[in-house]
């Protein structure tokens, strides 16, 4: 899909009008396969159901009757929705996943801020230095002596600990709840359920917000598939005449085949 650029009519998006496929070509791959060089070098195909151009660079590679009679690309999309592409899941998910990512991460550094607070010392004489005991790659701020008082004694001070209400914790698990929810999941997708025992039935209703994804994509694939094959069945049709050879026999399509089987 990144190379493909479909040109459709919203009468059948199954019989596309045109089709380019455009893509970086290697220096050497350029070089040994077409005799093209240079850098940066775009390859173009682009076919009608009329005509098959490629061109390399600016050589032309091809240019040619299309013989199939129509545009050999498919495209099956999770469902056909507002255009030809239909939706896509990361647009509904990308913006959730990262704020969920975000907040994981303040999670972890406030955990881990806590686990390493600042320490101050005061009244840290060189006498009892040897006294106070920090941890091996701990540093600590001195805060220096008491005016008056040098004597007083050494004492070590933490820094408040962060305090994280848990009201700001569980808003990761109203996120994830949500970001199941946009994505057709449910928790007994990941094998999550309450404990209980459920009969299949109940959990088959609760696999329901992906299931039903899935039969909707299994829809398209099904249409989609169909194409395919019917194509590949008009392509031996017109590059096959004489039949195909199966273990020594040769086997003639007949020319109204199309008409005579379904697929499914």
């Amino acid at each position: 899909p990144d190379h493909f650029i479909p040109v459709w009519g919203m009468d059948d998006m199954w019989n596309l009008l045109e089709a380019y496929v455009v893509y970086y070509v290697e220096e050497t791959e350029a070089k040994n396969l077409y005799g093209v060089e240079g850098t940066r070098i775009l390859y173009v195909e682009h076919w009608t159901p009329k005509k098959v151009t490629i061109r390399v660079g600016n050589k032309q590679i091809m240019d040619a009757p299309n013989p199939f009679g129509f545009v050999p690309f498919v495209y099956i999309p999770k469902s056909r929705e507002g255009d030809f592409f239909g939706p896509s899941i990361v647009d509904d998910i990308e913006a959730l996943v990262k704020e969920f990512n975000s907040r994981m991460a303040n999670i972890g550094d406030t955990i881990r801020r806590n686990s390493q607070l600042n320490r101050f010392v005061t009244n840290l004489h060189d006498k009892t230095v040897k006294r106070v005991v920090f941890d091996r790659n701990q540093y600590f701020y001195d805060l220096g002596v008491q005016p008056n008082y040098s004597d007083a004694k050494t004492e070590v001070t933490t820094e408040p600990p962060v305090n994280m209400p848990d009201s700001l914790v569980s808003w990761t698990q109203s996120l994830w709840t949500q970001l199941l929810r946009d994505s057709s999941l449910a928790p007994i997708v990941f094998g999550e359920d309450e404990g209980s025992q459920r009969s299949a039935l109940t959990l088959a209703f609760r696999m329901w917000p992906l299931t039903s994804q899935v039969d909707i994509q299994r829809a398209y694939w099904d249409e989609g598939l169909t194409v395919i094959s019917k194509m590949i069945i008009r392509m031996i049709l017109i590059k096959m005449p004489r039949g195909i050879d199966f273990g020594g026999e040769r086997v003639v399509l007949p020319p109204d085949i199309l008409r005579r089987v379904t697929f499914t």
